[in-house]
């Protein structure tokens, strides 16, 4: 990481998006994540969710994730989280009425390591957790797209000035 930039944790699809060129990743949230400057970490919470979706079938075209997990990590210049007890402590302590374990994980993440969290599922934000949105608020210039603004076609993204994410790749097929 550069001086002067963020660190960011990547919810699962957020990574999945990057690494596939998914239209649906904010310009926004694509430069944050395409900023050398930053450091961006993925979870390990991440490798088992990707592992598990795909047990069920639900990958599609990111199903080359699996096998290139550590890879496409690395690619990126992107740091793997690993889960720690406390992680695990706090995930499953956690009072918040939510049921997906890779969510919780990923929140009890993001508030024990202090990592904003790239995610545009804003039930997240009921662990009272920094998102993309949050932060976005504050003036750290990013956001992913609200469920308005995330229709996923390409006219929406190119008006938002959507071009090439910057130094960083972001499609599975070039790794």
């Amino acid at each position: 990481m550069g001086r002067g930039g963020m660190r960011l944790l990547l919810d699962t699809h957020a990574f999945l998006w990057w690494v596939t060129d998914e239209p649906r990743l904010s310009a926004a949230a694509r430069a944050a994540i395409g900023d050398e400057t930053n450091a961006v970490f993925v979870s390990a919470a991440t490798a088992w969710e990707v592992g598990t979706k795909h047990r069920l079938g639900k990958l599609g075209e990111a199903a080359g994730a699996v096998a290139r997990f550590a890879e496409l990590v690395a690619a990126d210049g992107f740091e793997h989280l690993p889960v720690s007890y406390l992680h695990a402590l706090k995930a499953g302590g956690s009072a918040r009425a939510h049921r997906d374990p890779f969510d919780r994980m990923l929140a009890a993440q993001s508030a024990l390591e202090g990592l904003p969290l790239v995610t545009r599922d804003p039930a997240l934000e009921a662990f009272g957790i920094q998102t993309c949105r949050e932060a976005a608020e504050r003036g750290l210039g990013w956001l992913a797209k609200d469920d308005a603004t995330d229709a996923g076609d390409a006219e929406g993204d190119q008006a938002m000035g959507d071009e090439e994410g910057g130094p960083r790749a972001s499609s599975l097929d070039n790794r």
